[in-house]
């Protein structure tokens, strides 16, 4: 805000002259919104001689900083993903601060910097900016990071000797221990195993068999010792 304005005189009347608009008072405030050069026209009238005189003022408005910053991957995963924070605010950016709600020890002055999350979970990112005339702007937004775990479960396979697709078995990350069981319609075990390099050749007692749809059930263990259980339908095709 910008407050502008004479010593009142008497027999004087002063208009002022701002954005086109006109303003009858000896003082008046006005919000510069914007970064810029600005000029105030002054009239001044002296009532009994009709006498007048114009006296111009030029007003420097500097630009408030804008706060903003983005991150890479955009939802990460612990332990596993560095994220890559930028600031990317706007304006003559003098000053920064950078700190983390759920990490009150982390501080950063930087424009750019890595983070590693110990831990899934959401975090509170704020970062203040500050311009040489001390004026700032804060921005805060969430960052959401995955859990280092994830699992995913074929539902089909072709076990038939051309090289692709060969062997049924879940992709897996994160996970310390796991049991897989294969099973006919009928609910008889087919098939089970709880080593991460093998799976199900389609196989049962050395014989391959028929094209159909068999029920699997994974149950595993998490790195963090979470328990899980899966249960779904496989089709082999021939």
């Amino acid at each position: 805000t910008t407050v502008v304005g004479i010593t009142p005189v008497s027999g004087i009347d002063v208009n002022w002259t701002f954005r086109g608009q006109k303003i009858y008072s000896s003082s008046f405030s006005t919000l510069i919104d914007a970064g810029g050069i600005y000029t105030i026209s002054m009239q001044l009238l002296d009532v009994n001689t009709n006498c007048k005189n114009v006296y111009t003022l030029t007003i420097k408005g500097y630009e408030k900083p804008l706060a903003d910053f983005n991150w890479l991957p955009q939802l990460p995963v612990e332990t596993l993903d560095e994220v890559v924070f930028t600031d990317k605010s706007k304006g003559d950016i003098y000053k920064r601060i950078w700190t983390m709600e759920e990490m009150p020890e982390f501080k950063s002055n930087e424009n750019s910097f890595n983070y590693l999350f110990p831990l899934a979970g959401r975090y509170t990112v704020q970062l203040v900016v500050m311009n040489s005339l001390g004026c700032g702007d804060t921005t805060i937004k969430w960052v959401d990071v995955d859990s280092d775990f994830g699992c995913y479960i074929p539902n089909a396979f072709t076990p038939n000797e051309d090289r692709k697709n060969e062997v049924y078995m879940p992709v897996m990350r994160g996970v310390k221990e796991f049991t897989l069981y294969i099973f006919d319609r009928w609910g008889h075990e087919l098939y089970r195993t709880s080593d991460f390099n093998a799976g199900w050749d389609g196989k049962f007692n050395g014989k391959l068999v028929k094209e159909d749809s068999y029920a699997y059930k994974l149950v595993l263990i998490t790195s963090k010792n979470g328990s899980k259980t899966y249960n779904g339908w496989v089709v082999l095709f021939h």
